[in-house]
């Protein structure tokens, strides 16, 4: 039996029925069982309980030295903490988590030792509100996501593939309303993101490739009007930049030319308030007016 343990007499002949395990550490009562195991020709092939200090902590069965079926933790008080199923020594089917008060916490699928299925995590005295369910197959996120507040109302709904974000991911105001949707490929944004207001109006929308800002980017203020306007080229401002004051008119013009970037700024009725340059962060000219 490679990775089995065996039992044995002091005369090295394998044991037969049930051995009571003692601990004789300083701090512990040596007379006190801390466990009992069910041997066959030496292997475990039963059930195996297992004390500290008089306390269950879990029961596992065996058979023929591998773990096969369900296995049980409890908490000081005696209420199971986790309940899993183990099939030729991995663990297979669902699994279950309490609170010390028995109230379900999680359950999840697994399927040799990984996670496979689905997982639900509930909210602490939550008496059945979810607060995230997700997929996952041999181990990796795989589908869906979502996340909920206690009301269970989605505030974040998220698409994953072999174990990265790819798709559509979607966040919710705290009532539902949609606050942001971006696009994730293999893990890096991509495509076009786009955030609201509570109000449903456009806040802010940019575009992305390879995880990096590439493209126009716009800001709105509530009301629709643009208040900044702009373009990236691989996550680093190019070209033009435009801000404006919330009645319209411009308020800031800025050319970005490699390190360079020429400002001017103006005031709300159109004059020009300031004009300097900059090179490499540093501010090598300046006109005031």
């Amino acid at each position: 039996f490679p990775g089995v343990w065996q039992y044995t007499d002091v005369e090295g002949r394998p044991l037969t029925g049930t051995l009571v395990l003692y601990r004789g550490y300083p701090d512990r009562d040596a007379n006190r069982p801390g466990g009992y195991v069910t041997l066959e020709g030496g292997i475990k092939n039963g059930p195996y309980f297992h004390y500290d200090e008089g306390v269950l902590l879990f029961v596992e069965n065996y058979w023929a030295g591998v773990l096969e079926g369900p296995r049980i933790s409890y908490y000081e008080n005696g209420r199971p903490e986790y309940e899993r199923t183990y099939s030729g020594g991995l663990q297979n089917g669902p699994e279950r988590e309490y609170d010390e008060d028995g109230i379900l916490r999680a359950v999840a699928d697994y399927k040799n030792d990984k996670k496979h299925g689905t997982e639900i995590i509930y909210y602490d005295h939550g008496r059945g509100r979810i607060f995230l369910r997700q997929e996952y197959i041999d181990g990796k996120k795989h589908g869906i996501r979502i996340n909920y507040d206690e009301d269970g109302v989605p505030l974040l709904k998220e698409t994953y593939k072999d174990g990265l974000l790819d798709g559509v991911t979607y966040r919710y105001f705290n009532d539902g309303r949609l606050a942001a949707e971006l696009n994730y490929r293999q893990g890096l944004l991509e495509g076009v993101l786009k955030a609201y207001y509570w109000s449903g109006a456009i806040k802010s929308e940019s575009v992305y490739s390879n995880g990096r800002k590439n493209g126009p980017h716009k800001e709105y203020y509530p009301n629709g009007r643009v208040d900044m306007e702009c373009v990236y080229l691989n996550g680093n401002p190019a070209g033009t930049f435009r801000q404006y004051y919330q009645h319209g008119a411009l308020k800031e013009e800025s050319v970005y030319d490699g390190d360079t970037v020429s400002s001017t700024y103006f005031y709300p009725d159109g004059k020009v308030r300031s004009r300097f340059s900059e090179k490499s962060r540093k501010r090598v000219g300046v006109e005031v007016e």
